[in-house]
C-alpha cells in the first residue's frame, strides 16, 4: 500500500501493543479478514454479527473490531461507502478506503470496490498467494474482480489495485474472463453465507478447505457456541431521493450502514 494512503488509516490499525477481539460477519470476506488478523496480530473471534443480532462466545472487556462491517461508531475494517452525501460524517475509527478517501453518494462511482480482505492484505504487506488460482480467489471475494471487466470502471479499478501495490492482480485479471471468476465463485460456494445453528455453532457451505490451501491460512471457525448479546432492528434497503441531500442524522440510532447502490442504503439500528 502506498505510504501516503497507509498513513491516513486509523492509528489503532498499527497498534502492536493493544489486543483486540474480532466481530465476524456473515460472509467469506469477513472470515478471511479475521483469519488474516489472527495470523498477523493474534486477534481471536469472540462475536458474530449477522446484521440482525450480535452473538458472543463469552462476555469480555477486551475492545472489539467489527470485520467487513461499517459501524457508525467504533473500530471496524470494511469496504463499503457510508457517506450519504459529501456533507455526511464518517466514523473516524473505520479502516476503510472509501471512508478515508471521502467517497460519498455524490462520487459513488469513484469508490474502491475490492474486498475488506484485500485492504488488510495490502495494509500489513502480506505476500500474495503463490498460485494463479490463489490470486483469483482473492479477487473473487466480494466481487473484487468485477470493475475490471466494465469499461466504465476499469481505470478506477486498476488505480486502486496500483494504490494497494497489487500490480500482479491486474496481470491475473488480464489473463482471465469475467465468466471464469463467476464459475470459480459458484464452484467453491464463495457466495454462500455464514450462519448460526440452533446450538449456537457457526455453519456454512463455503468451500473452506480449498481456500485454506490456496491462501495458506487457517479458516477454521470457533467451535464454541455463540449466545445472543444484542438484538437490532434491520432496515429493508431504503431508496434515497436523487434530488435530496442526506446525512446519517436522517436515520436516528444507526448501528451499521452501507450504501448498496448509489441511491439505496441498508442499515441496522438500535432498538
Amino acid at each position: 500500500m502506498e505510504n501516503k494512503i497507509k498513513e491516513m488509516f486509523p492509528k489503532w490499525c498499527s497498534d502492536d501493543k493493544k489486543k483486540y477481539e474480532l466481530i465476524l460477519t456473515d460472509d467469506i470476506d469477513s472470515l478471511v479478514s479475521c483469519a488474516l488478523l489472527n495470523k498477523i496480530k493474534g486477534y481471536k473471534i469472540n462475536y458474530f454479527y449477522n446484521f440482525e443480532t450480535v452473538y458472543e462466545i463469552k462476555e469480555s472487556d477486551t475492545p472489539a473490531i467489527a470485520i467487513d462491517c461499517d459501524l457508525v461508531k467504533g473500530r471496524c475494517w470494511s469496504n463499503h461507502v457510508t457517506m450519504l452525501s459529501a456533507n455526511d460524517t464518517v466514523n473516524s475509527k473505520s479502516a476503510n478506503l472509501n471512508n478515508i478517501l471521502k467517497i460519498s453518494r455524490e462520487n459513488y462511482y469513484q469508490k474502491f470496490c475490492g474486498s475488506t480482505a484485500m485492504q488488510i492484505w495490502s495494509f500489513y504487506d502480506i505476500p500474495l498467494p503463490d498460485t494463479e488460482e490463489g490470486k483469483m480467489a482473492l479477487l473473487a471475494i466480494d466481487g473484487g474482480y468485477l470493475g475490471y471487466y466494465d469499461k466504465r470502471f476499469i481505470n478506477i479499478h486498476s488505480k486502486y489495485l496500483n494504490m494497494l501495490g497489487f500490480n500482479e492482480l491486474i496481470e491475473v485479471l488480464e489473463k482471465h474472463t469475467k465468466s471464469e471468476f463467476y464459475d470459480f465463485i459458484q464452484k467453491h460456494n464463495l457466495h454462500k453465507k455464514i450462519g448460526v445453528n440452533r446450538n449456537g455453532i457457526l455453519t456454512t457451505q463455503i468451500d473452506l478447505a480449498t481456500l485454506q490451501g490456496l491462501f495458506n491460512l487457517d479458516l477454521s471457525r470457533p467451535d464454541k457456541p455463540f449466545y445472543i448479546s444484542k438484538e437490532l432492528s434491520r432496515d429493508c434497503p431504503t431508496n434515497l431521493m436523487s434530488n435530496k441531500t442526506y446525512t446519517k442524522d436522517d436515520f436516528p440510532d444507526m448501528f451499521s450502514v452501507a450504501l448498496i447502490y448509489r441511491n439505496k442504503v441498508a442499515f441496522t439500528k438500535n432498538k
